[in-house]
C-alpha cells in the first residue's frame, strides 16, 4: 500500500511538473519572438516536442490513480473531473501551435519584432494556460493533501473540493 501511495504522490508533482515545464518553454519563447532575437522552427520544435510529451504522458499515467484529465475533445463522454483540467492541456496546445506559427513568421521577418497586437494576444492566451494550470494545480493539491494526511498552514491554501471530485 505504501509504494502505491507514494507512486501516486509521485505522478501527482510530476503531473505539475510537467505541464509547468510546457508552459515555460512557451514564455520564454514569447519573450525571445517579442524581443525579435533569432529563433527557428526546427529548434522550437525540438525544445517544445519533449515538453509535450512529457506532460501527455504523464497525464495519461494519472489513469492509475483513476484520475482522467482530458487532453482534447476526444473522450469527452468519460467523466472530465473539471473544465481547468481539460482547459490546460487544450491551452497549451493552442499556445503551442499559434507560438510555432509566430516562429516560422519570424524566421521570414528577418528578426523583426512581433506587433504589439499579437503579443498582446500571446500574452493572453498565456494566462488562460496560466489560469487552468492554478485550477489543476488546486485540485491536484487538494489530493495530495488528502493522500498524505497534510495540514495546509498559510495565506491562501487551495479551495477544498468535495470528497471524490479528483
Amino acid at each position: 500500500m505504501q509504494t502505491r501511495r507514494e507512486a501516486e504522490i509521485a505522478r501527482i508533482i510530476l503531473m505539475r511538473h510537467t505541464t509547468r515545464a510546457w508552459r515555460d518553454h512557451l514564455a520564454q519563447t514569447i519573450t525571445t519572438l517579442e524581443l525579435a532575437w533569432p529563433v527557428t522552427h526546427e529548434v522550437f520544435d525540438e525544445a517544445v516536442s519533449p515538453c509535450r510529451d512529457a506532460a501527455r504522458s504523464t497525464l495519461d499515467h494519472a489513469l492509475h490513480d483513476g484520475i482522467w484529465v482530458s487532453q482534447t475533445n476526444y473522450g469527452a463522454s468519460f467523466r472530465d473531473f473539471s473544465n481547468g483540467e481539460s482547459a490546460v492541456m487544450q491551452k497549451l496546445g493552442y499556445l503551442t501551435q499559434f507560438i510555432s506559427s509566430e516562429v516560422i513568421r519570424s524566421e521570414y521577418r528577418e528578426r523583426a519584432p512581433l506587433e504589439a497586437s499579437c503579443v498582446e494576444t500571446l500574452k493572453r492566451v498565456l494566462n488562460e494556460v496560466d489560469t487552468a494550470r492554478g485550477e489543476l494545480s488546486a485540485e491536484l493539491l487538494n489530493r495530495l493533501e488528502r493522500i498524505m494526511n497534510v495540514a495546509v498552514i498559510g495565506e491562501s491554501p487551495a479551495p477544498r473540493l468535495p470528497p471524490g471530485t479528483l
